[in-house]
């Protein structure tokens, strides 16, 4: 049986389309998705308490999209985390709007 190609791993999602876009080449490997039937209301809470307090959020992908990844900015520094599917990165979102305060 033949190798698949690239083209044949490359998964049709706009996630993916717009990587491909940005980058000009496809992803290797694409296994994690954004799409969760969860509950995202603490992204604006985060996003209002990060930029509140000077800071800034970056949601992403690994290069090989095989985790998703929430960076976090603030006083100069970057924090980088790695989340296997997107209940792990909801989970995470809610404790830290908890913990800033922003509920």
């Amino acid at each position: 049986m033949a190798k698949p190609t690239r083209d044949q791993k490359h998964s049709d999602s706009p996630l993916d389309a717009a990587y491909v876009q940005a980058t000009g080449r496809q992803s290797d490997h694409v296994t994690c998705s954004w799409e969760t039937g969860g509950d995202w209301s603490a992204v604006p809470r985060v996003l209002i308490a990060l930029a509140s307090a000077g800071g800034a959020v970056m949601f992403g992908r690994t290069r090989d999209g095989g985790q998703l990844t929430v960076a976090i900015y603030h006083n100069g520094d970057k924090a980088t985390h790695y989340f296997d599917n997107a209940s792990q990165v909801l989970d995470y979102l809610e404790s830290v709007a908890n913990i800033s305060g922003a509920l």
